[in-house]
């Protein structure tokens, strides 16, 4: 999946740039049902005045066929309706769209993609992906609340299920598989990622090389 970041600029009521703790992923419908209402127009909404003065704000929005970043992953958003809670303060928020022209099944499934990525990303167990009715009680996300395309349950199997295929042998993660995928550049650096020299998590190679494989798909 192609994943195209355009973030709310820095100094947006609904960015408030404090730290994510970066514990949990909530998952949301965006409610929004209107022809050509897909993440693209979502990453405009975002970023428009109005979105700045409710204030409201969330990670990413996916629909059937591409997916948006708003906000870094390590940035808070204003999404799950909980104020200074765990929801907002410790969680990455996915928007699934639902526009008419959108393919449900498609985007969630793209969803389910995205969580396990971030999943193995950030060290997030699946007992730890909620949905937004879990912080504030809102009716969200309404659409696999009331099993469309399919159950939640459902959608936390097919995560496990995508988590299951990232785990990889450590002689996969390498840094010459990062520098054929056109990743990274600085050997010296990345070797001393995975010797352990410089701090950062070499499963991060790996997340990359997903992507850019996915992407060339």
């Amino acid at each position: 999946m192609r994943i195209i970041q355009d973030f709310i600029p820095v100094g947006r009521k609904n960015r408030p740039m404090r730290k994510n703790g970066l514990n949990y992923i909530t998952i949301h419908n965006t409610g929004n049902s209107n022809r050509g209402a897909g993440a693209k127009a979502h990453a405009n909404y975002v970023k428009s005045d109005t979105a700045a003065n409710l204030p409201v704000s969330w990670h990413y929005t996916v629909d059937d066929k591409e997916i948006y970043q708003h906000l870094p992953d390590n940035e808070t958003a204003y999404h799950a309706g909980d104020g200074n809670g765990k929801g907002n303060t410790q969680s990455i928020g996915i928007e699934i769209c639902e526009n008419s022209d959108c393919d449900l099944l498609v985007a969630t499934d793209n969803a389910a993609w995205l969580a396990a990525q971030l999943c193995d990303l950030h060290n997030i167990p699946t007992e730890n992906i909620a949905q937004h009715y879990d912080w504030s009680r809102k009716d969200c996300p309404h659409q696999m609340r009331r099993n469309k395309p399919y159950s939640w349950k459902t959608f936390i199997e097919k995560i496990k299920s995508k988590l299951q295929k990232y785990k990889g042998t450590p002689e996969e993660i390498t840094v010459d598989n990062a520098i054929a995928a056109g990743l990274v550049t600085d050997r010296e650096h990345w070797l001393g990622v995975l010797n352990g020299t410089i701090t950062a998590k070499p499963e991060y190679i790996k997340i990359l090389i997903d992507r850019a494989v996915a992407q060339k798909q």
